[in-house]
C-alpha cells in the first residue's frame, strides 16, 4: 500500500497509467486531466467540510445520505471498499484493512485509515448522487473516420478525484493514519 506514501500528483500519475486509454494520451492532456480530477476531488470536499462533515468522525455525516456497512469476512476479489450505487451503500472489508495495518511500518490509528476509506467511498457516492461521474466528464477520442468519432471516458479520474477528496481532508496519509503524529 505505498500509495500512501506518494503526493497526490504522483499518485493521480500513477493511476492514469493503469487506464487503458493511457497511451493516447499526450503529456499535456495527462496534466490536464490530472488538474481536473484533483479539482473536483478538492472542490467537493471543501462543499462537504462547509455543510458539516468532521473528517474525525465522518460516519455521522455519511450515515445521513447513505448505508454504512463493515463487513469483517474478506471479499470475493481482493478489495478494501466500494461503493455500491444500486443500494446506495458503502462496503468496508475490515481484515482487508487489517492487513495494510500489519503491513505498515508505523504504529496506525486504525480508526483514522478506516476514515480514510469512508471518506473515499463517499466521494464516489456524491459522483452517483450528485455531481455525475468525474469519469465522463472528460472523454478522449477512441476512433475517428470521416464524420463518425467514438469517445470515452477515462475511469481512473474519478479514482484520482476521490483520492484528491481524501487527502483535502488528511493532508499527508502516512501522517494523518500514524498513531504517534498527533
Amino acid at each position: 500500500m505505498n500509495e500512501l506514501e506518494l503526493s497526490l500528483k504522483e499518485l493521480a500519475t500513477n493511476l492514469l497509467k493503469r487506464d487503458i486509454l493511457y497511451s493516447r494520451l499526450t503529456h499535456t492532456k495527462q496534466a490536464e486531466l490530472i488538474d481536473f480530477a484533483i479539482s473536483i476531488g478538492r472542490k467537493q470536499a471543501r462543499k462537504c467540510l462547509a455543510s458539516g462533515l468532521n473528517p474525525e468522525q465522518p460516519e455521522l455525516y455519511l450515515k445521513k445520505y447513505c448505508q454504512l456497512e463493515f463487513k469483517k469476512h474478506p471479499p470475493q476479489i481482493p478489495i478494501y471498499s466500494e461503493f455500491e450505487v444500486k443500494n446506495n451503500k458503502i462496503i468496508l472489508y475490515l481484515s482487508e484493512i487489517e492487513e495494510i495495518v500489519q503491513g505498515l511500518e508505523i504504529t496506525v490509528d486504525k480508526k483514522r485509515l478506516i476514515n480514510l476509506f469512508l471518506l473515499h467511498e463517499f466521494f464516489h457516492f456524491l459522483e452517483y448522487n450528485s455531481i455525475g461521474p468525474v469519469s465522463r466528464m472528460r472523454k478522449i477520442t477512441v476512433f475517428k473516420f470521416l464524420f463518425l468519432e467514438i469517445k470515452r471516458g477515462l475511469f481512473s479520474l474519478s479514482e484520482i478525484a476521490a483520492h484528491a477528496f481524501v487527502r483535502e481532508f488528511s493532508g499527508d496519509p502516512v501522517v494523518y493514519i500514524n498513531a504517534n503524529a498527533k
